[in-house]
């Protein structure tokens, strides 16, 4: 998943789960122009209902690895770095912070910590 976009991770998902975009689209009656931006990152990461829907599409189950990545991906994508921010490898380590949240003790003592200076910068 390291340096994977949400689109990445969605196409690879549903690959696994189906040979073509048209099927799986067929198959859950999704619009597959729409897919097919959001794969390539044309569209941004849908809504949480749209998203819940997806995974269900894929096959993800609830608690599941991938269903998280692609969850935490869709969340990381939607943040809004201020522009000097958006540039760096900054974004790209956002998901690998979360997946520490949800995996190695203390985690969740650095995500609050990290929560509290950003919300002291971005409202001083």
């Amino acid at each position: 998943m390291k340096g994977e976009s949400f689109g990445q991770l969605f196409r690879r998902l549903r690959t696994k789960k189906c040979a073509s975009l048209r099927k799986f689209c067929l198959q859950n009656e999704i619009d597959s122009s729409n897919i097919s931006k959001l794969e390539r990152g044309v569209l941004p990461p849908p809504n949480e209902k749209v998203l819940k829907y997806y995974a269900e599409c894929l096959g993800l189950k609830e608690g599941s690895p991938e269903r998280l990545d692609l969850f935490e991906l869709a969340s990381a994508e939607k943040i809004k770095l201020p522009k000097h921010l958006s540039e760096s490898e900054l974004v790209e380590r956002i998901p690998a912070l979360f997946r520490a949240a949800r995996t190695k003790k203390g985690a969740k003592h650095i995500v609050a910590k990290l929560k509290k200076i950003l919300k002291e910068t971005w409202t001083a």
